[in-house]
């Protein structure tokens, strides 16, 4: 997000579930060479900040973590590394044209999936685990 802007023109609020939704959906770009060095830190050195995290995490809270959500941060982890290395390589592997823009649009969509993917079930699990708030009254 902080390569991109984060407001949506045109959409209306409440149009998404949330702004993970709003960017596979909204964020569409058109390949030239300059949008690809743009947001070559994103997939290089973002996914990999990203990665480490989600290690550290799994290292450090392996007896409190649940098995199936540890499961679900390896399969990411993985799963970024194929996105990251597919948009390294994006102008060695697809001829100049249309194709790269369908690949570039890809490699978004199938990033911020998983990223949304983890950041909802760590929110489902977290709103689980907080017990409600009693009122006084």
């Amino acid at each position: 997000m902080s390569l991109y802007r984060i407001d949506f023109p045109g959409s209306p609020p409440g149009s998404y579930q949330d702004v993970w939704d709003a960017m596979i959906a909204l964020w569409q770009h058109k390949y030239t060479d300059e949008l690809y060095e743009h947001f070559l830190p994103l997939f290089d050195l973002g996914i990999r900040d990203v990665q480490r995290r989600f290690d550290r995490a799994i290292q450090l809270f392996t007896d409190i973590l649940p098995y199936d959500f540890r499961a679900s941060l390896v399969r990411a982890h993985r799963a970024l590394n194929t996105q990251r290395v597919a948009y390294i390589n994006l102008p060695n592997w697809i001829a100049p044209g249309e194709n790269r823009t369908l690949f570039l649009n890809s490699c978004f969509g199938e990033t911020l999936h998983i990223l949304r993917d983890v950041a909802r079930d760590a929110d489902r699990r977290r709103q689980e685990a907080v017990p409600p708030i009693k009122s006084a009254g």
